[in-house]
């Protein structure tokens, strides 16, 4: 579910940005803020579904572990949320 370029879900460009044009507007902006690359067709599927509270709960520790993997330990989005970032 992570980006398109480093994660597991495959998508084109265009599903990608169609399936995030389809978002209502307070997931779109919930998308706008994370710092990982988030596939936005898996995250619409979920929504539709009526499962998206147990990834919101989850999106926080996941874009850690992400941006750590990603980024590198030191970055300041790899830091557990919580922690002084100075």
């Amino acid at each position: 579910m992570a980006s398109n370029s480093h994660g597991a879900y495959l998508t084109t460009v265009a599903e990608d940005l169609a399936a995030y044009d389809q978002m209502p507007p307070p997931l779109r902006d919930v998308m706008k803020q994370t710092v990982v690359d988030f596939a936005a067709v898996p995250i619409l599927n979920m929504y539709r579904r009526g499962d998206l509270q147990g990834f919101l709960r989850a999106m926080p520790a996941t874009e850690v572990r992400l941006a750590r993997k990603a980024y590198g330990p030191s970055h300041p989005e790899a830091q557990p949320r919580g922690v002084s970032r100075e």
